[in-house]
């Protein structure tokens, strides 16, 4: 098995002084890049810059929307304030709206757009407290997990509760793949479909793993609790999970219709992971 990397950004200022916060890539839109200029936050979309002051919003997150539009989150958030941004490739604001507080990790599907939330928000209040939860493009919460698990009689299964979503990425037909606190269930989850909710025990090498790449019948994780910058490849089903490469940075597993399997984002640069074989 081979790992291609491909790195698609990279500053080339050395001092602390100016830092990558987040990327997104995706194969029709290209590359999105959220950095840091001593404070003042700036978005580099296909190496042009776009200059862009929210009030009220700490950036953290960034996610293509569609080949015109992206999405730039804060995870934390006060009251119903909006936190959720979607601004255009001009840099003007679309819309906004409030998509919880707590936030772990954002994925932008064809249909819509999930959210995943830690413990903080999961034990807090509002719409983080259903662990994952499912928004249409204008903002308006559409499903949500816990309340799916009350809808479908599988609230007494302790196992089934999301505690803290530590990893999340994209299935195919508007399904979600979760990775969370607690028994590190691999659970995949399609909300339009009733009882569809599958969960699979996976390695201890894995728990505490922060991101996720389900293709086809393998899942990717990087990271866990004994190896926090180690990737390993796991068929799903099996025992064992075995180890590809070790990586410093922040992996982030991308969508199935994907070339590349995972983007890394480190201070200073942005890389694309392809794995063949």
């Amino acid at each position: 098995m081979q790992i291609v990397k491909e790195t698609v950004y990279k500053l080339l200022d050395k001092t602390n002084s100016i830092h990558v916060v987040d990327a997104d890539y995706n194969d029709n839109y290209g590359l999105i890049v959220l950095k840091s200029i001593k404070g003042k936050d700036e978005l580099i979309v296909n190496g042009d810059n776009i200059c862009f002051k929210i009030k009220g919003i700490d950036p953290t997150l960034v996610r293509w929307v569609n080949e015109n539009e992206f999405i730039v989150v804060d995870t934390r958030c006060e009251d119903e304030q909006p936190n959720a941004v979607v601004i255009n490739t001009k840099g003007e604001l679309v819309r906004s709206f409030n998509c919880g507080d707590g936030i772990s990790d954002i994925v932008v599907s064809a249909k819509g757009i999930w959210v995943g939330y830690f413990d903080e928000g999961v034990f807090g209040e509002g719409i983080s407290t259903e662990g994952a939860a499912f928004f249409d493009f204008k903002g308006n919460p559409v499903h949500g997990y816990h309340q799916y698990l009350d809808d479908n009689n599988l609230k007494g299964d302790e196992d089934l509760f999301i505690d803290d979503c530590y990893a999340m990425c994209e299935g195919i037909s508007n399904s979600i793949w979760l990775y969370c606190y607690g028994e590190f269930l691999l659970t995949h989850w399609n909300p339009d479909e009733p009882q569809f909710l599958n969960r699979y025990t996976t390695p201890h090498i894995c728990s505490g793993s922060g991101s996720l790449c389900v293709r086809n019948n393998t899942a990717y994780f990087y990271g866990g609790y004994k190896n926090s910058n180690t990737l390993y490849s796991w068929e799903i089903g099996t025992k064992v999970a075995k180890p590809l490469e070790t990586y410093e940075g922040r992996l982030k597993g991308l969508g199935p219709t994907q070339n590349n399997h995972f983007i890394n984002i480190s201070d200073k640069e942005v890389s694309l992971y392809k794995i063949e074989g």
